[in-house]
Order: structure tokens, then C-alpha cells, then sequence
């Protein structure tokens, strides 16, 4: 057998093709899918907390030299590099005055993450480098002013800027990136050491033991945290990752299995013809295994180097094209290939050894029966029904546990459960919406619509076969398309919720203010404003900052905030006061302490405040709703020129950045995730284009009986393409409402059941998807129905 097994699978070459084409892109799908996903998940992460980068270790406090020294000694060490920071007022030639940070710029080695974006790294005592958001062209020298410092303004010379593309570093104001002698100058403190090693494993435990009671965590760790303090949690992003690559899996998987299911079917005549010659079932069962372990394995081999070449593509498109989140370098995980070799292959074997243990079971004159005339029997199809059933019940709980309990391990099991129930119940379900859309059809399309919806009817087993694939391919692009499209309002959603104020621009307590704020009112995007006066008030506990505000600071927050009567001042429960503490106000009044949530912007009435308590004044600035990232940002620029005309070296806070950050996010992914969309559609194509063109041959004699009853060629080939229609117009209702499904649960299970808005679903592009669907089944069945007709009925019948 192994001799006629070797020999089927070098005669008959072209028959594997399909199926080989379509575990190659499934492998190569799942492939770049996940490396894509590590790949996004380590730029972000690199994006967000990018001063980790080369960081093994983190030395949390303040060290003298002698401590540095004896670090840098200490086996294993590679570099140890003091990191600080301290506020600055820099005076900026055209800018006026900017307030920012300056941190620590390391020596050039491992621990020197700065990308530059322009420029070149400092040289001589005095040079610096800027964030490259900042808007300060290298040679540029500014007059910097540093709290704590005590001494006279130094002269700094900007000679590069640091690449901010994708960090929310670049919220920051004004960032210098500063040689640690300058920053001693400004009286800057080291705050922690970072450490890089040559990988050996003790020198955790090494520098721990070292110094004692220090906080020391790993440079991953302390990436992670940065990464939350923007983003929430790290591990949100993760799972959303996670989630598209499960489903990249699951899916894949389940074309490879239908594809091969197809192939094995289509050879019971070969299969019946070896028993007849004496070959015993377990020889053919052996036989077709094998097959499927040659194809499989070459097709996974070529698909895992396939899905990496894919995977550096996209990256050079992705720096050709200038994503916002900038992609350093493509993460291969093991898994990746892993998964993609256990897809390709043990899928191929699992799918070929159900087709031929049944034909086994067949006598082989019985195997010699048309495909179509082989029933299920009543047994089979009662415990197909029942486990279908008890698989969609599991998953609907799964997928209600993970919406209630935002738990996206739960949704993608529920998504699989409630899939395989899908796959399992497909032969009542899909011809079930046939012979609904039948119904439409016959009304349109005469006898041969009417003869279209009967053959599709006729064998439910042929029809679910072809409706699968495309099924699969619409399921994944629909779910995708309303996940991202409900994310991205989710998103904004939860970013509003824990940060309610979209832009606060700080200046000095006597700025116009009025002229800023009616300036700023008129802007097209701003749907809000108003003035918060910051006073300085005490307390038995010391001096507090307290916002000053009117009735109209409620309406330019997100999500509403009460403003304190009178005589009364609202407090976060986490500010160290109590309910009922007394607060005093410059000129003597007196507050009574009211506390808030943690999340509580101090408050008090403007009938309070006194003049000489003034510190600062604010403007609290509310943006328009449905803007995205690209609007965020325009209308931050229009805000920050109006702010450089009124009230120069003004400081620039507030959530929108933010908002914009994670927009900018969400489209890359969707953008990267969109390029491996049309792979979805091509492997449906593939698997449409192997059930048709078995079913053409299945129905050779029927087509030709056909032809010889007067049904010319162009009603024949007619007749193949509105079945194909038909079965794929089921194959999109379905898969279309399973996306919304999906897509609605695995948002609700990301960011919360409240989150999710049922208006923001994308119907234009649900729409898009349907159009393309149709008609990759009608290209699909082109190349069948030209030869069905091609042959001659006299042919056809002999």
C-alpha cells in the first residue's frame, strides 16, 4: 500500500493542489497572525514604556557613587546607569516659555534607548536632545530654569530629537533628554538604577543581595507598569491579541479539516475499488493517512516560511507607509510555528481519517453509489443533534460569563464552543436558511432558479459542504469588523470614565483668561469650556491645591461632575482628609470637607475663592464626541496655537493625547489585521471552488440528461452559479450574524457590558463583506461550470 499510496500522490499532483494551496495560506494565516500579534504587542509596549528598552533589571531609589561603582564590578553586569528626572521651565526662542521634564540620557551603550529622529547625540558639556514632538529644531539653545536648583538659568543647546512616534512620552509637554552631569546641575536626584546584564540568571539574586530592602524588579516588570500607567493594563492588549490569534486557529483549522474532507471524499470510487482488489480497511485508512501527512506537512512547512516572510512584509510596509505605532522589529514566537505545524498537519490527518474509516464501513459495491445517494442514518443524526446542541449551550454560557465578567479567555472559548456547534448542527442549519432564501429566489430567477433551489436542497450534506468554507471566512472578517468598530468606542468609553477632562491648559494667574476661553470656545471640535481657578487653602494636615470653579466646569467634564455649594469644598476619598474636616482659604473662609470618589478632582465653589489664594488658572476644555485620532490631534494643535498667541509657555494637559494614543493603537491593529482579511476570502474561494467542482463531477450525467432535455449551455452554466449564489447568500447570512455575535461579546468581555454601543456595529462594511462573499462563490464556480458545459451530453451519458 505504501507503494500505490506514493504513487496516487505523484499521478494525481493537481488533485492536492487546492487542498495544499489552502493549508498553506491557512498555516501562513495563523502564522503571521501571531507574530504580527507579539510583533504589535512588543512595539506598543516598547512605545509606551520605551526608557526599559535593554533594561534587565530596575534598582528602585537613590545611590551614591560608590554604589554605582560596585554595581558595574558585580559579575554579570554590563551596564549600570543612574536614571533621574526634574521638572523645567525652558525659555524657547519663538515659543516662549515650555514647561516638561528632563531625564536622564545614558551613556552610549545598551542602556541608551533613544531612537533620533533628526540630529545627533550629545558630544560636549551643555548639548542635550529634545522630544521630537516638541517642535525645537537641533541648534536651538534655551535658557532653562529647574526647580530646586537655586542657581542662575542655564544655557542648554538642543543638537537632536528623540524619536516620540507612538509614546505617550510625548503628552509630557516639553521631554529633554539630558547627560546625568547636566542633571546634577538642576539638583535632580537619582530615582533608580538600570541595569543591564550578559543573561546570566544569578544576577538578580546578586544585586539583591547586595543591597538589601531595595526594590529591585525586572526591566519586563517595570515595562508592563509603564505600560498600565497609560493604558490601564498591558494585559487588555494582550488578550485582545490573544483573542485574534485563537480565532486565526480555530478558523484555519476548521477550513483545513473541510478542505480535506472534500478530497477524501471525492475519492470513495478509488477508495471501493482498492477493497475490491483485497485491501483491508486498516490499509486504507493507512493509506489515506499517509497522504494527508505528505500533503499536510509539506503545505505546513511552506506556509510557516510563507506567514514569516508575510510577517517582515508587513513590517517594511508598515515603516514605508509610517504607522503610527512604530514596528522596531518582527517577534517570532515558538508558538507561532508551533501552531501553524500542528494546524497544518494534525488537522490534515484528524480531517482525512473521519471520510475514510466511513468508507470503510461501506461494502465496496455499496461505495460505488453516488455520494449524494449515501444518507445519515437516524442514529448518527440524533447524536449529531445532541452533542451540536449540548456544545451550544456551553458556549452561550461561556460567551454570557465573559461579557458579564469581561473575561476574553471565557469569549474565546465560547466563540469556539459555540463555532464547533455551528460546524456540528451546519446540516439542519444551512439548508434550513436555503430554503428560506430559495423561496426569494424561485420569484426571481423563472425554472432555473426554481431548479437551482432544489439541488441545493436536495443533498444537504454537498450543500453544507460548500457553504462552510465561506461560512468561516465571513464569520472571522465579520467578527473582526464589529470588534474593532465597537472597541474603538468602547475604548473611548472606559478613557472618559477614569479621565474625564479632555484638555486643561494651565498658565499664569494673570492671563486673560476670558479671551482664552472665548478664543478657545470657538474652535469647530470644542463642545465646552470652563475657567477653574487652582487655590492654595490649608488644613491641620498642611497646604492643598483645591480647583475654584462655576456651574459650568460640570459640563466640560466627561461624564458630569456636581460643583460643591458654597462654603463647601469636594475632596478624593484617597486625598488624607475626612468628611467634615475644615479647610481655609486665604482670606480666612472657611470650607467644610466633603469627600468624592478616589478618582475626585478637588473642588470648591468660585463664591470662595480669594484673589491672593491664586496659584494658577485653568481652562477645562470638553472636545466634540466622535472624534478620532486624526481629528484629537488637529484640533490639539489648533488649541496649542491659539494657547501660544494668548498665554506663550502655557502648560498643555489632559486625556485627549491619551484617547488619541489608543485610537492610534486600535487602527494599526485593524489595519495590520485587515491586510490578513482577504486570506479569509481566498481559502473560502478555494474551499467554494473544491465543493462545486465536486459536485460537478457527482452530477455529470445529470447535467448531461439536462442538456439533452433542451437546457442550453448558458441555462446550465446559469443554473451552477445561482446555486452558488444561493448556498453562499446562506453561507453570509449566517456567518454575518455569528460575526455580530462574536464581535458584541468578545467587546463586552474586553471592556464591559456598558460599554459596548450597538450603533457604532459598521453596517457599510458588513455590507462590503456580503457583496464580496457572493461573489468570490460566483468566481468560484466559473471554472466548474465552464466544465460542465464544455461537456458533451453524449460524453457525459456514456
Amino acid at each position: 500500500m505504501l507503494g500505490v499510496t506514493l504513487a496516487q500522490v505523484r499521478a494525481h499532483k493537481g488533485r492536492y493542489a487546492a487542498s495544499s494551496l489552502a493549508v498553506m495560506i491557512a498555516v501562513a494565516f495563523i502564522v503571521t497572525t501571531l507574530s504580527l500579534g507579539s510583533t504589535v504587542q512588543r512595539s506598543i509596549t516598547d512605545a509606551l514604556a520605551m526608557q526599559y528598552r535593554g533594561t534587565d533589571y530596575v534598582l528602585e531609589g537613590n545611590f551614591a557613587a560608590a554604589d554605582l561603582d560596585q554595581l558595574r564590578t558585580m559579575r554579570g553586569v554590563v551596564a549600570a546607569e543612574p536614571m533621574s528626572t526634574g521638572f523645567v521651565s525652558a525659555l524657547v526662542p519663538g515659543q516662549g516659555t515650555r514647561y516638561g521634564l528632563a531625564e536622564t540620557l545614558a551613556a552610549p551603550g545598551p542602556l541608551r534607548w533613544h531612537n533620533l529622529s533628526e540630529g545627533r547625540f550629545p558630544e560636549v558639556h551643555g548639548e542635550v536632545l529634545a522630544g521630537s514632538t516638541t517642535g525645537i529644531a537641533p541648534g536651538t539653545v534655551i535658557t532653562v530654569d529647574a526647580e530646586g536648583s537655586g542657581g542662575a538659568p542655564l544655557e542648554w543647546t538642543i543638537v537632536g530629537l528623540v524619536d516620540l512616534r507612538g509614546s505617550p512620552q510625548a503628552m509630557d509637554g516639553a521631554t529633554f533628554y539630558v547627560p546625568p552631569g547636566l542633571l546634577e546641575e538642576l539638583g535632580a536626584e537619582t530615582s533608580s538604577v538600570h541595569i543591564a546584564s550578559d543573561g546570566t540568571p544569578k544576577v538578580f539574586g546578586t544585586v539583591g543581595n547586595a543591597f538589601p530592602g531595595v526594590p529591585i524588579t525586572t526591566g519586563e516588570d517595570a515595562a508592563a507598569a509603564a505600560a498600565e500607567e497609560y493604558l490601564g493594563t498591558s494585559g487588555l492588549l494582550q488578550n485582545v491579541l490573544l483573542g485574534f490569534g485563537a480565532i486565526a486557529v480555530v478558523v484555519a483549522g476548521l477550513v483545513i479539516a473541510n478542505t480535506f474532507s472534500v478530497i477524501v471524499a471525492s475519492r470513495t470510487r478509488d477508495l471501493a475499488l482498492l477493497r475490491t482488489v483485497g485491501a483491508t480497511g486498516s490499509q486504507i485508512r493507512a493509506s489515506v493517512s499517509l497522504e494527508a501527512l505528505i500533503v499536510g506537512a509539506f503545505s505546513a512547512v511552506a506556509g510557516v516560511v510563507l506567514g514569516c516572510g508575510a510577517a517582515y512584509g508587513l513590517r517594511a510596509a508598515g515603516e514605508a507607509l509610517s504607522l503610527p505605532i512604530p514596528l522596531h522589529t518582527v517577534s517570532l514566537p515558538t508558538t507561532a510555528i508551533v501552531a501553524g505545524l500542528f494546524v497544518g498537519i494534525v488537522m490534515s490527518l484528524v480531517a482525512a481519517h473521519a471520510p475514510a474509516r466511513a468508507a470503510t464501513r461501506v461494502s465496496p459495491l455499496a461505495a460505488f453509489r453516488p455520494l449524494e445517494t449515501v444518507r445519515e442514518s437516524r442514529r448518527t443524526s440524533a447524536l449529531r443533534a445532541a452533542i451540536g446542541l449540548m456544545l451550544l449551550g456551553s458556549g452561550i454560557v461561556a460567551l454570557v460569563f465573559a461579557a458579564l465578567g469581561e473575561n476574553i479567555l471565557a469569549g474565546c472559548a465560547g466563540g469556539f464552543l459555540t463555532f464547533l456547534a455551528m460546524v456540528v448542527l451546519a446540516n439542519r442549519i444551512v439548508p434550513g436558511v436555503v430554503a428560506g432564501l430559495g423561496s426569494v429566489l424561485t420569484r426571481l430567477s423563472g425554472s432555473v432558479g426554481e431548479l437551482a433551489v432544489r439541488n441545493a436542497s436536495r443533498n444537504p450534506r454537498r450543500t453544507t459542504a460548500t457553504a462552510m468554507a465561506l461560512l468561516i471566512g465571513v464569520t472571522l472578517t465579520s467578527t473582526i469588523v464589529v470588534g474593532a468598530g465597537l472597541s474603538k468606542v468602547a475604548a473611548a468609553a472606559s478613557v472618559n470614565e477614569e479621565l474625564p477632562v479632555d484638555v486643561m491648559i494651565t498658565s499664569a494667574a494673570d492671563t486673560d483668561a476670558q479671551v482664552l476661553d472665548t478664543r478657545i470656545a470657538r474652535l469647530a471640535d470644542v463642545a465646552g469650556t470652563a475657567l477653574a481657578d487652582e487655590q492654595r487653602v490649608s488644613s491641620d494636615a498642611g497646604v492643598h491645591s483645591i480647583y475654584a470653579v462655576d456651574s459650568q466646569f460640570g459640563t466640560a467634564l466627561r461624564g458630569g461632575t456636581p460643583v460643591p455649594e458654597p462654603g463647601t469644598a469636594l475632596l478624593s476619598s484617597d486625598s488624607g482628609l475626612s468628611d467634615g474636616d475644615i479647610l481655609t482659604v486665604g482670606d480666612g473662609k472657611m470650607l467644610i470637607v466633603r469627600l468624592g470618589e478616589p478618582t475626585q478632582i478637588p473642588l470648591m465653589n468660585i463664591a470662595d475663592a480669594a484673589p491672593a489664594s491664586s496659584e494658577s488658572l485653568s481652562l477645562i476644555v470638553r472636545l466634540a464626541d466622535d472624534l478620532d485620532g486624526n481629528a484629537l490631534r488637529e484640533v490639539q494643535d489648533q488649541i496649542a496655537t491659539v494657547v501660544d498667541e494668548i498665554s506663550p509657555g502655557a502648560d498643555i494637559t489632559g486625556t485627549a493625547a491619551a484617547r488619541a494614543v489608543i485610537d492610534t493603537i486600535i487602527d494599526t491593529m485593524v489595519m495590520i489585521v485587515a491586510g490578513l482579511l482577504s486570506v479569509a476570502i481566498l481559502i473560502a474561494l478555494i474551499g467554494v471552488g473544491n465543493t462545486m467542482a465536486l459536485s460537478v463531477i457527482e452530477r455529470r450525467r445529470e447535467s448531461a440528461l439536462l442538456r439533452v432535455v433542451g437546457l442550453h449551455r448558458g441555462s446550465l452554466r446559469s443554473l451552477l452559479i445561482w446555486e452558488a449564489s444561493l448556498i453562499a447568500g446562506a453561507a453570509t447570512a449566517v456567518g454575518i450574524g455569528l460575526g455580530i455575535v462574536y464581535g458584541t461579546a468578545g467587546t463586552a468581555s474586553v471592556f464591559g457590558l456598558d460599554k459596548v454601543v450597538l450603533g457604532a456595529i459598521p453596517a457599510g462594511q458588513l455590507a462590503v463583506i456580503a457583496f464580496a462573499a457572493v461573489a468570490a462563490a460566483v468566481i468560484a464556480t466559473l471554472v466548474p461550470a465552464r466544465r460542465a458545459v464544455r461537456t458533451s451530453p453524449v460524453e457525459a451519458l456514456g
